[in-house]
């Protein structure tokens, strides 16, 4: 993998904000004590899919897009994904 620059950060975050829900730090009481520092977990269970994975799939899906047809499947997947 290579680097990561701010315009890359800028661009997915643009393709994402209207995907994604925003979704909370819990702080989980069993690490925390383990370890003797509070521990957060990211809550990407939360998303609509229950999965972290739609970031990745929304983030690369369009830098393999060739075709209109494939852009038109993008548009209907993502209007899906918005309903649920």
């Amino acid at each position: 993998m290579g680097s990561v620059h701010i315009e890359d950060i800028i661009i997915a975050n643009q393709r994402l904000k209207d995907v994604v829900t925003h979704t909370p730090l819990q702080k989980n009481e069993v690490l925390s004590e383990r370890y003797e520092c509070n521990v957060y977990l990211k809550r990407e269970d939360l998303q609509v899919v229950r999965s972290f994975k739609i970031r990745g799939a929304f983030i690369k899906f369009p830098a393999l897009v060739k075709k209109n047809l494939i852009m038109e499947l993008y548009a209907r997947v993502r209007e899906i994904m918005l309903k649920v």
